[in-house]
Order: structure tokens, then C-alpha cells, then sequence
């Protein structure tokens, strides 16, 4: 289940963002399509604000930042996006 979408198309279908396991309280969500990581800022259990991080940069936590890379890095046919996990 997709629980975070991008709108860098500008269009539907919006793409859909998947979950980064780095640790804190916050999550934080990936974009494939454009690099993109947004960020769910939690306070006492709930989603207070987004925060949305253009590229995996030195914002984000060192284990989110380089999951993002990691994943950013991997080099898959277009086909196999569908394969991928949300």
C-alpha cells in the first residue's frame, strides 16, 4: 500500500513515493522519479507538518540521506519500477 504520492509531473497519475526505514520519530517517503524525499514531522502520535527535501541532502538524517542514495543510485529498467515495493 502507497501511502505518500509526488505531483512533480504536474499530472495524475501522481507517482507514488516509497518509505525510507531510517530511525527517528519522523518518516520520510522517496520520489523515483525525481529525487524528491518528503518528510512527516510526527508530534504525540500525529502528523503536524511536511517538510519536503528536494534532494537527499545534508537536512535529512545520515541513514535516510543515504538509503535515498542508495536507491537513487540503483540503475533499473523502467519495467522493473512496477517490481519495486511501494
Amino acid at each position: 500500500m502507497t501511502e505518500a504520492y509526488c505531483d512533480c509531473t504536474g499530472r495524475p497519475p501522481w507517482p507514488p513515493m516509497l518509505r525510507l526505514h531510517g530511525g527517528g520519530p519522523n518518516r520520510y517517503y522517496l520520489c523515483r522519479a525525481c529525487g524528491a524525499v518528503r518528510e512527516d514531522i510526527y508530534r504525540d502520535g500525529a502528523i503536524v507538518a511536511h517538510r519536503w527535501h528536494d534532494a537527499a541532502n545534508g537536512r535529512l538524517p545520515d541513514a535516510v540521506r543515504q538509503e535515498a542514495c542508495d536507491i537513487l543510485s540503483m540503475s533499473l529498467h523502467p519495467d522493473q519500477l512496477e517490481l519495486w515495493p511501494d
